[in-house]
C-alpha cells in the first residue's frame, strides 16, 4: 500500500488482549518518539479490547491527535453496531453505568470520541461490509479489505486470515502514503482526504 514508508512496531499487552494501562503506555512511548523528531503520521491500533475505553485511553488518543497523529483502530469482529454502544457527543443515560467500570473517570474530553480516532470496518472482495465486522454510521469512519488477507504466519508460511485488525493497517498505510506524497499535509488534511475519497456504500 505504501512502499518506502517505514513501520514502527510497538508491542503492547499479550495475545489475549491489551488493557488500558498497556494502551496508554504504548501511546505515551510513541508520543515520546514523536517529540524526539520521529516522523510518525498514524498509530495503527489492531489490538483486542473487550471493554469501553477509559477516559485515560481517550485522553491519550486525543493527545496523540494534538501531536499530529491519526489513531486508526480496528472496529471489531462481533458484527455490532457501535453507534448503539458508544455515545458520540455526551454520555447521556450511560453515565451511571460507565461510572461502575474499572478505571472509568468522569473527566471526559468534550466529545466522547477524539477527532483523530478512526474506526475501520472490514470489507470483502465484493467491496461489501464483512458479515463479522462491527459497523456504525456515526462511529466507524471507513472500511478497508479485511477478508481472506494473505498474511505471513510464524513458521515461514502464509495463510488467509480475516478481521478488522487487517483492515485498519491499510488505512494507516494510506495515511503514511499521503504524508509521503505531501509532507506539508496536516493530520486533519490527511484524515479529510481519506474520508472524502472512499467509495460510498450504503
Amino acid at each position: 500500500v505504501a512502499p518506502g514508508v517505514t513501520i514502527l512496531p510497538v508491542k503492547i499487552g499479550t495475545a489475549a488482549g491489551a488493557n488500558d494501562a498497556d494502551v496508554i503506555a504504548g501511546i505515551n512511548y510513541i508520543m515520546m518518539l514523536k517529540k524526539a523528531g520521529v516522523n510518525i503520521v498514524a498509530i495503527n491500533a489492531s489490538y483486542i479490547s473487550t471493554s469501553i475505553p477509559s477516559s485515560g485511553v481517550l485522553t491519550a488518543i486525543s493527545n496523540a491527535g494534538n501531536a499530529g497523529m491519526l489513531y486508526v483502530a480496528a472496529a471489531g469482529n462481533a458484527g455490532l453496531n457501535l453507534d448503539s454502544l458508544i455515545p458520540t457527543s455526551s454520555l447521556g443515560g450511560l453515565s451511571s453505568l460507565l461510572s461502575k467500570l474499572p478505571g472509568w473517570s468522569s473527566s471526559l474530553p468534550s466529545s466522547f470520541l477524539p477527532s483523530n480516532l478512526m474506526f475501520v470496518a472490514a470489507t470483502d472482495d465484493q467491496d461489501k461490509l464483512a458479515g463479522f465486522s462491527d459497523y456504525g454510521a456515526k462511529t466507524v469512519a471507513v472500511g478497508a479489505p479485511g477478508v481472506d488477507m494473505t498474511l505471513a504466519i510464524p513458521g515461514g508460511i502464509y495463510a488467509p486470515l480475516s478481521g478488522t485488525s487487517f483492515a485498519a493497517p491499510i488505512v494507516s498505510a494510506i495515511a503514511g502514503l499521503l504524508k509521503s506524497v505531501k509532507p506539508t499535509a496536516t493530520m486533519a488534511q490527511i484524515q479529510a482526504a481519506i474520508l472524502n475519497s472512499g467509495d460510498l456504500d450504503p
